[in-house]
């Protein structure tokens, strides 16, 4: 990893957003963007070697946030991620470089997680067939999918093994794996944080890769 795309990446990152525990926002990055920059890639760079990040990296607050309906209802209340920012320059890092092959990856009918593609280009695709079903007259159905909560169904050996076959590099899947290796999270309700709950069977909400990651899953199917 070069200390030039740390770099960049860092200088992209949206401000006020919320940090996790060690409530380092990106404004303090920028602050310190030349002495830190050269340590972070390094920082990184060890992590590949040695097959882990740091266990900061690994922690994640979850907030829950209210959507619309009956409220005691927990399944009318979304969760969040909130990741430290270090975790999610390194993210975005892969993310950028996986941008490059993405188009190529990511069928065309997928139109999340593509740089240039929206959800009117999937709109526009099931108007197009119905119409042209009509006009042909062709007998069929339309299935419809439901993806609620996704991200918490992926098994990670699966995702491995799609990833290969798609050819992308071992070495980038390893990044991945460091990545997602294990996960604590630590439930912040009413200004009370929970325990650490190790999470083994889902990638993270708040990940900037996780929507290639389940991008690819679908494609596959």
């Amino acid at each position: 990893m070069q200390e030039r795309e740390v770099r960049e990446t860092a200088l992209s990152l949206k401000t006020g957003t919320s940090p996790d525990s060690d409530g380092l926002p990106p404004e303090l990055y920028w602050e310190l963007l030349e002495p830190l920059m050269p340590v972070l890639t390094n920082v990184f760079n060890s992590s590949l070697h040695h097959g882990a990040l740091s266990p900061s990296q690994y922690d994640t607050i979850l907030v829950l946030l209210a959507k619309l309906g009956v409220l005691t209802d927990i399944r009318n209340w979304r969760p969040i991620a909130l990741l430290n920012t270090d975790y999610k320059i390194l993210a975005r890092v892969l993310k950028r470089r996986l941008g490059e092959a993405a188009d190529r990856l990511v069928h065309c009918n997928q139109s999340n997680a593509v740089r240039g593609r929206t959800v009117a280009d999937s709109s526009c695709s099931v108007w197009e067939v119905c119409e042209c079903a009509c006009w042909k007259q062709w007998e069929g159905h339309l299935l419809a999918l439901d993806q609620s909560e996704v991200f918490d169904h992926v098994s990670l050996n699966y995702l491995w093994k799609v990833l290969k076959q798609y050819g992308l590099p071992w070495d980038f899947i390893r990044w991945l794996q460091v990545l997602y290796k294990q996960a604590l999270v630590c439930p912040l309700v009413n200004s009370w944080l929970g325990n650490k709950v190790p999470v083994h069977m889902d990638i993270k909400q708040s990940c900037p890769l996780s929507p290639f990651c389940t991008c690819c899953l679908w494609t596959l199917f």
